[in-house]
């Protein structure tokens, strides 16, 4: 009897323990404790402090006057950025694509560099078109009436521009003579004698030669000769030949230092004259072969809404042409 009871009591004991495990089980705590029972029951374990929410950074209020300079700044680089495909972008785009193309050669980059410079390309063709147009039409700013293109007629403007600087320089010899540097052992003097006797005889100049050794040229082409009398220390002559053309009562124009060939003998003493101003602008110009440069603006003295306006533009500089100043008007 009693150990029946005792047996009971041992079975109701262990059947309450069952249901307490069961009850837990199914409402584990929340502080971890039962989940970490492989650790120990007796390891006592600190479990890490609560940390405090993270704080938002605090975003300071607009200010203005910073703002607006900043706007304002990336407004302008905007504004100042190149319209695309233009000129400007071109030159600065197209080289862009194509080292990007060596570079990197696909066929997208290659294609894309290709299309590019087709379309550059284009874009001279039509400005090339338009210009032929416009320069064929306006005389003043077709080269061919300044010196004809083709070899013919450029042959012709060089043989007028001869005759006429022949022509001029007979009269230059007219107003002056030319004093003739030189020294009787000199080779460069002994080469430069015989274009000095043609230089004579073709326009008339009267040669004085000057020698700075006081002797006569063993071939004693000029006849006569005068010995150096201070007249070279009194122009600076320092080397021989030097010529120098000369005019009373008292002009003096260096010619030249040096040995000088037939043509280029006249054409100096053309040039000189002119400078001296012995002959006019248009006797000078008449020896050239191509009409002279004709306009010449004073760069103050253009408005900038005449710079800003082609119309205005061009009315402006062909106003300042002479050759156009020149031309018969229209009826």
């Amino acid at each position: 009897m009693g150990r029946n009871r005792l047996t009971s009591l041992t079975f109701a004991f262990v059947c309450a323990s069952g249901v307490l495990c069961s009850a837990l089980a199914e409402s584990p705590r929340g502080d971890g404790y039962y989940e970490g029972k492989e650790e120990g029951w007796f390891w006592r374990e600190l479990f890490p402090a609560a940390q405090p929410p993270a704080l938002e950074p605090e975003i300071p209020a607009t200010d203005a006057s910073v703002e607006e300079p900043v706007q304002e700044a990336r407004i302008q680089s905007e504004a100042a950025q190149p319209r695309p495909l233009s000129p400007e972008w071109m030159r600065a785009k197209l080289p862009e694509y194509r080292d990007r193309a060596l570079e990197q050669p696909t066929p997208d980059n290659v294609r894309a560099y290709f299309y590019l410079q087709r379309y550059a390309m284009d874009m001279a063709e039509r400005f090339a078109l338009v210009a032929q147009k416009v320069v064929l039409a306006d005389p003043s700013l077709d080269e061919n009436t300044r010196r004809p293109i083709s070899t013919y007629g450029g042959q012709v403007f060089d043989e007028v521009a001869r005759e006429n600087t022949l022509r001029v320089a007979t009269r230059i010899a007219s107003l002056a003579g030319m004093w003739y540097f030189y020294k009787s052992d000199c080779p460069y003097c002994r080469a430069q004698n015989p274009i000095l006797e043609r230089l004579q005889h073709r326009i008339g100049l009267v040669v004085l030669p000057i020698a700075l050794d006081d002797r006569a040229m063993p071939e004693a082409p000029f006849g006569r000769f005068v010995s150096n009398k201070g007249h070279a220390q009194q122009l600076g002559v320092t080397q021989t030949p030097t010529l120098y053309l000369v005019r009373k009562p008292n002009e003096f124009v260096l010619i030249s230092e040096g040995l000088v060939t037939d043509d280029g003998l006249l054409e100096r003493i053309v040039y000189a004259a002119h400078d001296a101003g012995w002959i006019t602008d248009e006797e000078f110009n008449s020896t050239r072969a191509a009409k002279p440069a004709g306009l010449s603006v004073d760069a103050e003295a253009v408005d900038a809404d005449v710079l800003a306006d082609p119309v205005k533009l061009v009315q402006f500089l062909k106003a300042h042409d002479p050759a156009e100043a020149m031309a018969p008007a229209l009826p």
